[in-house]
């Protein structure tokens, strides 16, 4: 890794783009700094990360910050085709309360945004 990347005089979010664009990155590490991102509603920062990160990770938690993440980046098609692909990995293979709110959500925003305004 470029040392010059992580530099103290470099913003925390270079630094954090710096590490995750790094291929030496462990997967698990990718998710954390991913969370830590998500928590500070940088979700530009981690939406390029959550696909590879639920194939390789393969958790429920990695589809739920993929499902977050899609969420807040304004992409409901993704939110619902990401849910519907991995529900089974979830307990009794049901999806959580919040990630079926989202899946409505998804849903209705995804109608809206074809739905003609009426006058």
């Amino acid at each position: 890794m470029d040392v010059v990347a992580l530099h103290p005089k470099r913003s925390l979010d270079e630094r954090v783009t710096a590490v995750l664009a790094d291929p030496q990155c462990e997967a698990t590490d990718r998710f954390m700094l991913c969370l830590a991102a998500a928590a500070r509603d940088q979700w530009q920062l981690v939406e390029p990360h959550v696909g590879p990160l639920v194939e390789s990770i393969g958790t429920a938690e990695a589809v739920r910050l993929a499902a977050y993440t899609y969420h807040h980046t304004h992409q409901p098609d993704r939110v619902e085709a990401l849910l519907n692909e991995h529900e089974s990995r979830f307990a009794d293979r049901h999806l959580p309360v919040d990630l079926r709110r989202l899946q409505v959500l998804s849903l209705v925003r995804r109608v809206m945004r074809r739905r003609p305004l009426r006058a």
